[in-house]
């Protein structure tokens, strides 16, 4: 199933007026550090003969080039982890650099950029700084990379677990992303340890995370995500109902709970008996993102990945699992925020659903890249560039379409749109009244989005009477429309007074 062209826009409708959050990464700058990415894993999970300084200089260059991608940020943090053997402790004399003190000083003057690009260098002598990881959480809030927030947060978490402070402010990220589970084990972490206060806002909060877990779980039991496809043209966020009977919820989902619990034992015996079993991995960690334990399945991939070889069907699960967890966010801030009802909420709702459209930018960037001739995917990912306002390239990726499809009226309104941003008018005229042409009775909806945007065009560049043609038809097909009507009198007036 996919929806509509003028649908799927519909979806990301709230960021046409957000900027680019970050640095504009360009395609070949993106190409060359998933060269040093890739090359960082190998020299890092190197068996024999691991190179971890080198493997930091790389993954360094790919976390100050893409600060929000969170797999270069895991790439770098795991890679000093294996560096100190899991020590949580680093060098003990990490504190007295000259880079740790200009982050500090960085921090204190929320110069969140100059934090990020001295981020790594601090980190190569200790990655369980509590302080300089709180640091670069914060400047990426402030940036809004929110998965590259709660990655340097966990780190921090892993050193201190019983750090009052640092619960609360890893429950606050967990619960902003939907991780209700891990924000309520993060206030119990608070309320064991914390002061009185501590205690009492961690029960309230506990509590309220409870009801949101219980909640999100019913609503979870009856959808079946399988790929980033099928998430792009079914997101839709879940409505808490106030009349939903509590007990019973939970009851449902302690059920659900048990019943995962013997298909996970079973299935991690079957994996013990065979660890090359690529198809194993992929059915337990459908399993653990069921259960919402995204972290889990992306290390059990990664641990197929390494027991099975580059599998292709591990490399594509671990691929979809990064795009479902970030339009998973994106499905609870929505219903969170219609809960909330609050600027932030809505705020946040926007932020995720930006972070969303960057990674499935990079999923469709692949995949066209491992599959060009296939049209649906060049289609996905060109409506992605258009929302992140790469304007040439999305053209490009609309052009191709339109070479290739005998029936290209959705690519030709697509490629106008661009062209219009582009303001090559004349261009993205003709790919209009093409599309008009193009599409049949089959694709009236298509047609009728075309003499739209044509009529739009005609009005801006003055020429009236083809406006009004084109609104006139258009009226013609849908005479409920108020704002084609609306803009058919507006053209009417402008020749008439002309």
């Amino acid at each position: 199933m996919r929806l509509a062209a003028n649908d799927r826009l519909d979806r990301f409708s709230p960021l046409s007026a957000m900027p680019p959050l970050g640095p504009r990464v360009s395609p070949t700058q993106r190409q060359r550090l998933q060269t040093y990415y890739e090359r960082g894993r190998r020299l890092s999970t190197d068996v024999k003969n691991p190179n971890y300084d080198e493997a930091h200089a790389l993954f360094a260059v790919c976390v100050g080039g893409d600060p929000g991608n969170h797999v270069y940020v895991e790439a770098l943090l795991e890679n000093l982890d294996r560096k100190y053997h899991g020590s949580k402790k680093g060098k003990w004399l990490a504190v007295f650099s000259v880079a740790r003190a200009a982050l500090k000083r960085a921090a204190a003057r929320e110069d969140w950029r100059k934090v990020l690009s001295l981020g790594p260098a601090v980190l190569r002598s200790n990655p369980w700084d509590v302080s300089i990881l709180r640091s670069l959480a914060q400047a990426c809030a402030a940036h809004h990379f929110h998965e590259a927030e709660l990655r340097y947060l966990k780190n921090a978490l892993d050193a201190y677990p019983q750090d009052p402070a640092l619960n609360r402010h890893c429950a606050e990220a967990f619960a902003k992303l939907g991780q209700f589970e891990h924000a309520i084990d993060c206030w119990r972490q608070a309320e064991e340890f914390g002061t009185a206060s501590d205690k009492e806002e961690a029960a309230k909060r506990i509590a309220e995370h409870t009801v949101e877990r219980a909640s999100n779980y019913q609503d979870r039991s009856a959808e079946h995500i399988t790929t980033p496809k099928t998430l792009a043209c079914s997101r839709t966020s879940n409505n808490i109902s106030g009349d939903i009977g509590r007990s019973s919820i939970v009851e449902d989902g302690e059920a659900r709970r048990k019943r995962n619990d013997e298909r996970r034992q079973s299935l991690e015996k079957a994996l013990t008996e065979d660890p090359t079993d690529a198809a194993g991995y992929v059915r337990l960690a459908d399993l653990l993102v069921d259960e919402e334990k995204f972290d889990q399945a992306e290390r059990l991939l990664q641990q197929g990945l390494a027991a099975a070889g580059q599998h292709l069907s591990l490399l594509e699960r671990l691929e979809d699992l990064q795009v479902e967890r970030a339009a998973r966010r994106v499905a609870v801030a929505e219903q969170r925020a219609v809960v909330q009802n609050t600027a932030e909420a809505w705020r946040l709702t926007t932020e995720l659903k930006y972070e969303l459209n960057r990674i499935e930018l990079e999923y469709y960037r692949r995949r066209v890249d491992r599959y060009p001739h296939d049209g649906g995917l060049l289609f996905e990912f060109g409506l992605r560039l258009k929302v992140a306002k790469n304007w040439e390239e999305a053209a490009d990726c609309f052009r191709k379409l339109v070479e290739k499809d005998p029936k290209p009226a959705a690519a030709l309104v697509e490629l106008g749109e661009t062209l219009q941003y582009l303001r090559r008018f004349p261009e993205a005229m003709l790919c209009y009244e093409r599309a008009i042409k193009e599409s049949g009775d089959e694709d009236r909806q298509m047609g009728n989005r075309a003499l739209y945007r044509a009529g739009v065009l005609a009005t801006g560049l003055n020429r009236l009477e083809q406006a009004e043609a084109y609104f006139q038809e258009l009226l013609g097909r849908d005479p409920h429309n108020k704002d084609v009507s609306d803009r058919l009198d507006k053209v009417r007036k402008i020749r008439d007074s002309s």
